[in-house]
Parts: C-alpha cells; sequence; structure tokens
C-alpha cells in the first residue's frame, strides 16, 4: 500500500481559547519543523525542530519530536492556536508529541487510546473549550467522542459538532492528511449530513450549484476564512485546466469564487491569505487495480535536486527520497506557487520551475516558500511579490514543510 495517501488523524492538543495571534510575528526566531507522515506503511521518518540563523547560514536543531525507530502517523501545525502536534508511532499511535510555537523546545508527550478502529480526527474548537474529536467504528456502532484538552476528560458527542473543526489544508506530497468532504445541503455547507446535520455556520449563496461529477472537501477552516475545494472526479491526464475554491471571508461574510489554474492538490489558509501550488493529472484517477509505472510519466522539474532520503536509517530496500515521494503522487507540479488575499482580493504569483516548492508561511506582508534545500522569503506589495531574499540553503530544508515564529531558545 502506497504511503502517500490521505492519513488518519489520531489526536490534536490545542492551546487555550482567547490566546488570540497577530499576522506579523516576524520579530521572534524563524524555526521549522521537518517530518513526514507515513501512516500504516513500515517506514518511519523522524521529526525535529530547528532554528534558522540567516546571518550565519546556518540551521541548527532545537529538539528532536520523533525519532526514526517510531515515525508519524500524522503532523498538524495550527498557526492561529500557535500549536505542532505529532502522533507517534506512525503504524498505530499511541501517543501525542507536543510544542508550542511560543516554548518550541519544551516537549511534551501525552499517551492516547480509543477502542475499535479510528476513522478520522480532527480538532475542535467550541466556545470555552477545545476538543480533540475522534470518529470510531466497533462492532457495535460509530460515534464521535471529544476529549478536553484542558483535563483530559472524554464525552460523546453530536455529530453536529463536526460545526467546530479546524484545519489549515495540505501540501502534496509532503503534507498530507484526513480530507473531510463538504456537502451543499439546504444553502449551507455540512459535514456527514447521513449522520446528523452537521453544518459550518455559513449560508451559501443563492447562485451555488453542484456540477455534474463534482465533489467538495473542506480545504480550509480557520480563524478567518472557510475554503471548500470543488473538485472534478473525471479530470484528465495533462489537463492543466483550472481548479475553483469556494471561499467564505468570516470577518466579511460574504463568499467569493478563486478560480486558480491546475487541479487543487496543494492548498493552504494562513490567517486571511491562501495559498495554491499548481498541480496537474499525470495519471488517470484509478477505478481499480492501478499498475503505476514512472518511467512514463511526466516528471515535476528538479528532479536532481530531490535526491535527499527521507529514511536514511532505515533498511536500504525501504529507504526512500524526497524524488519517490513524487513518483507516488499522481500529479505533475510545473513549480508556480498563487497567494490570494481574501480582504483585497489579489492574487499574486511565484513561479519557481522546480516542482519541489512550498509555500510555508504569510505573515502580514512577507511570504516564505521553500524551494528545493532553499528557504526564501518574499516582500507581498500592491501588485507583484518582490525582493526575494535567500534565507539559508542546508541539508535540513527538503523536509521541512512547516514554518513559524517564535521567542530565541538558548541553543
Amino acid at each position: 500500500m502506497s504511503f502517500i495517501q490521505k492519513a488518519v488523524v489520531v489526536l490534536i492538543v490545542v492551546a487555550y481559547p482567547g490566546q488570540g495571534v497577530l499576522w506579523a510575528q516576524t520579530n521572534g526566531q524563524l524555526y521549522f519543523v521537518t517530518g513526514l507522515a507515513t501512516p500504516k506503511h513500515p517506514i518511519q521518518v523522524p521529526s525535529s525542530v530547528f532554528a534558522v540563523d540567516s546571518i550565519r547560514q546556518i540551521t541548527t536543531k532545537v529538539t528532536d519530536l520523533v525519532d526514526d525507530s517510531k515515525g508519524s502517523d500524522f503532523v498538524i501545525v495550527d498557526h492561529d492556536l500557535r500549536i505542532v502536534v505529532i502522533g507517534s508511532p506512525n503504524v498505530r499511535p499511541t501517543r501525542l508529541v507536543i510544542i508550542g510555537m511560543d516554548a518550541p523546545a519544551r516537549v511534551r508527550s501525552i499517551p492516547i487510546a480509543y477502542e475499535g478502529s479510528l476513522i478520522e480526527s480532527f480538532l475542535f474548537k467550541a466556545p470555552e473549550r477545545v476538543l480533540q474529536a475522534l470518529f470510531t467504528s466497533s462492532s457495535n456502532r460509530r460515534k464521535l467522542v471529544g476529549v478536553d484538552l484542558r483535563d483530559g476528560t472524554a464525552h460523546e458527542l453530536l455529530w453536529d459538532d463536526y460545526r467546530f473543526v479546524r484545519t489549515e489544508g495540505f501540501w502534496s506530497p509532503g503534507d498530507l492528511h484526513g480530507y473531510l468532504s463538504a456537502f451543499p445541503k439546504d444553502g449551507r455547507v455540512h459535514i456527514y449530513p447521513t449522520f446528523g446535520s452537521a453544518e459550518l455556520g455559513a449560508q451559501l449563496p443563492a447562485n451555488f450549484t453542484s456540477q455534474p461529477g463534482e465533489s467538495f472537501l473542506l480545504d480550509v477552516n480557520n480563524d478567518d476564512m472557510i475554503v471548500i475545494g470543488r473538485y472534478r472526479k473525471d479530470q484528465s491526464v495533462g489537463d492543466g485546466g483550472v481548479h475553483v475554491l469556494a471561499v467564505y471571508d468570516k470577518k466579511g461574510q460574504t463568499w467569493q469564487d478563486v478560480t486558480v489554474a491546475g487541479s487543487g492538490a496543494s492548498v493552504r489558509g494562513f490567517g486571511p491569505w491562501l495559498a495554491v501550488g499548481r498541480a496537474e493529472r499525470k495519471r488517470p484517477a484509478p477505478k481499480g487495480p492501478f499498475e503505476v509505472d514512472p518511467r512514463i510519466e511526466r516528471e515535476s522539474p528538479g528532479r536532481v535536486f530531490r535526491n535527499t532520503v527521507v529514511n536514511p536509517k532505515g533498511r536500504e530496500r525501504e529507504q526512500t527520497s524526497v524524488d519517490g515521494l513524487f513518483k507516488e503522487v499522481p500529479f505533475y507540479f510545473p513549480g508556480e506557487l498563487h497567494l490570494y488575499n481574501v480582504r483585497s482580493r489579489k492574487t499574486y504569483t511565484i513561479r519557481t520551475d522546480q516542482g519541489d516548492s512550498e509555500v510555508l508561511l504569510v505573515d502580514a506582508d512577507t511570504v516564505y516558500y521553500r524551494v528545493n534545500d532553499t528557504l526564501y522569503k518574499a516582500a507581498i506589495r500592491n501588485d507583484a511579490i518582490e525582493d526575494r531574499i535567500k534565507i539559508v540553503t542546508d541539508d535540513n530544508v527538503p523536509l521541512a514543510h512547516w514554518l513559524f515564529f517564535g521567542p530565541h531558545v538558548a541553543q
């Protein structure tokens, strides 16, 4: 079974509500988190926190989060709540590894247990409390259980509590996790309408219609916006095409359609900023057993820079490179990044011409992104992305998928 697939999320912990965050934190230390979730697969990928010194052009390890004997089932990052959570080990998680962005060297580990099989798990931010919700299935029934992260108490939730779900998005192939299907129903966006009436609290526009062959995913739900991805099941190979995102601005209480090039394989939300990586299908959606032959498929540019082994301490026959991840996924990545601001409704484009390109953070009027083994930042001006600056080139950067600012810590 391929490990580049939708991961089952197991448990998430959060900061307490009321600890607001401004989207301008550049006075602190820059950190990145490395890792790769490999749910239900025998390879294990380590995860660590690194501090970036842009003056000396080096990175320094702050702490290890998960070692290469355990690996990760999921890695969850929430910039609004300023937390990073990893479920480990990768096959059936039994503990959470947690850091707060305001204390990146302080690692917490919490044992977890659950009955039956876990269908999915997401972070719920409910009034006055933050919950970890587990959708489980046993021989008797399916149920939704919430764990109060203040005191660890658990109780059964209503399906309607899915309206509190949060997600920052995903980025293929390095940051994939559980996807949540969304359904338009009675003029509103619902989650799991077959189990109950779980709706996200936003009235759809009157002209919203579903097209034949279309499915909907909840791509982003943060403090600023809801993003519903409209995905075509019949997308053909090599179809550059366009992808439509229905975006709800929570502050302005308005919907807008955002049309971006490609298939929507990589979508992230940072406050009011939406980041999208262009992708095109290089193989058809499977309708049964499907044999992949990367030799005859379109290759994303920059293969020579994707030789980093993600599990260097694994047995030689199980070792996988970053390029191996790109061969697994069904997409071609031309190296084109798009930013969209839900307030100004302006779109910006960054062309790197390298397949392994990833937006890691948008902070106020600065975008931070990775191209292979190099981190960059650039200014978001009125009409264009300008003044690109190299932050660092380092062997640890190819596995950096999450970036944040925090206080300086002693090395």
